[in-house]
């Protein structure tokens, strides 16, 4: 099981997901999301986009899905600031 948490930590209700929300307002969604398993600490970093497409029976819009894992990306960003800091606070 997990826990979706939003950009700023709080958590997110299944009706805000880009999912939910492309299929209410026929529409494409995006969001950065924060995802933990349950007992987990550690968190993952996922880009999430929703597309809905052409019903094929008049029903209701099947919704495309595609997500990525930007958790790498974001930790190697985040050690990159911090390092040129040092060199900054270095050169001083």
């Amino acid at each position: 099981n997990i826990s979706v948490f939003t950009e700023d930590g709080g958590p997110l209700s299944p009706a805000h997901t880009p999912s939910a929300i492309a299929r209410r307002e026929n529409r494409p969604a995006e969001a950065v999301l924060h995802v933990a398993r349950k007992g987990e600490d550690a968190r993952r970093i996922i880009s999430v986009r929703a597309v809905p497409l052409p019903p094929l029976d008049g029903g209701e819009p099947p919704i495309l899905t595609s997500s990525h894992d930007l958790t790498a990306f974001i930790q190697a960003q985040t050690a990159l600031r911090e390092s040129a800091e040092r060199l900054r606070q270095a050169q001083k």
